[in-house]
């Protein structure tokens, strides 16, 4: 029995190690010692640059690197090493990786040398996924932009360059590979080749823009509505702003502005996304009136997907117009933006219009949803519990 039980132990120990996720070295300042460990056991080094008030960061660390499967993967693979950016002995680090974002993912070879990166939130397949491919070279960043750089064109290549570029947001890159990608294929329409379009896609002046406005139905039933819809208001407006701006000026050319739109955008499209280019103008310059009869006139006119262009919208109203027919068209737009995402700022906004309606019962309901919603996901809630008070009041 005695036997028995001394082998038992050695397994149960090791059951334990890896139900324990990731284990890391939190340290991180012996990097001879890890380079050292790397070359003798042929293992990557795994890097996380973390910052403690990164709130992705945070989430990963509750929920992704505790994970038994996350660890079974890295700690076969990887030698694994944490670092708190906003440490003093981290800047160095910082600086030679380039490390700008959080979290950040290295994978470094024995000599310090980067051959893969990623960073941002992840879910555990989606970390798993990473962990299981990073180790070999046909899967890592850096081996398979240098083949980009030498001439190497092949689909494969181009398709998880122009993700690993997205992930990584690096625009010039995915702008080269996901066009040169493109080229190698017939069917635009497969799922991979419309969420690459989707991905690539930053401008009206792109060739991928007109073909995405022509098949928009394909679109909608791969994606869904609210993300095409929300995805052309982003484009178009970002084209318009970018196209239009006078720097030495510091304001917006309508003029220009208005020609550019009509060049790229079809009729029904420079109709819809012209007069809210104008609702923004008008917002940003306050001119009230303006801004009032042209956005009630774009949410009659125009269908709208997008819960912050609700909220937004609403919450200028409350603050813009004392008019009871426009407070209690804000009022419509704020409840919309919570039909879609119920989360705190919409409610609080809809808690401060139901305020200035002077409806009581409804504005405390959402007032303390807000507070309550708040606590949960580390919002300030100082101005709701402000507005809470003078609601009592009422």
């Amino acid at each position: 029995m005695k036997k028995l039980l001394s082998f038992l132990l050695p397994l149960f120990f090791v059951q334990v190690i890896f139900a324990q996720g990731i284990q890391f070295d939190t340290v991180g300042t012996n990097w001879s010692a890890i380079f050292n460990q790397a070359q003798r056991e042929q293992k990557l080094i795994f890097v996380v640059a973390y910052s403690t008030s990164c709130h992705n960061c945070q989430e990963m660390q509750e929920k992704v690197y505790p994970a038994t499967p996350v660890g079974t993967v890295f700690n076969t693979k990887y030698i694994n090493v944490k670092i708190d950016v906003d440490q003093a002995s981290a800047t160095e680090f910082s600086l030679k990786y380039g490390i700008i974002a959080y979290p950040s993912y290295l994978f470094l070879n024995d000599k310090g040398e980067q051959v893969h990166r990623a960073m941002g939130n992840m879910s555990i397949e989606k970390f798993i996924e990473m962990g299981e491919n990073s180790s070999s070279p046909t899967s890592q960043y850096f081996p398979l932009k240098k083949r980009f750089s030498n001439g190497d064109r092949s689909a494969d290549l181009l398709k998880k360059l122009t993700f690993m570029a997205k992930n990584l947001e690096n625009k010039g890159l995915l702008d080269s590979v996901h066009i040169a990608y493109l080229d190698t294929q017939e069917n635009w329409l497969t799922k991979d080749n419309m969420d690459i379009i989707r991905i690539g896609l930053k401008s009206i002046e792109q060739k991928t823009f007109p073909f995405l406005i022509q098949q928009k139905k394909a679109f909608i039933d791969t994606f869904g509505a609210a993300k095409i819809h929300n995805q052309i208001e982003e484009v178009v407006l970002n084209s318009l702003s970018i196209s239009a701006y006078d720097y030495s000026k510091r304001d917006f050319d309508m003029a220009l502005a208005k020609a550019y739109a009509l060049k790229y955008l079809p009729a029904d499209l420079f109709s819809q996304y012209w007069l809210l280019f104008n609702v923004n103008q008008h917002m940003r310059k306050n001119e009230e009136d303006a801004f009032i009869s042209s956005a009630i006139r774009y949410f009659d006119e125009y269908p709208c997907y997008n819960e912050f262009l609700y909220n937004n919208i609403a919450l200028s109203f409350y603050e813009k117009t004392k008019e009871k027919e426009h407070l209690d068209k804000a009022l419509n737009w704020a409840l919309k933006a919570i039909s879609i995402k119920d989360i705190f700022p919409f409610n609080d906004t809809t808690a401060a219009l139901y305020f200035k309606l002077k409806n009581k019962e409804k504005a405390l309901e959402y007032a303390l949803k807000a507070i309550n919603q708040a606590k949960e996901s580390g919002y300030d809630a100082s101005e709701t519990i402000s507005l809470l008070k003078k609601i009592e009041a009422l």
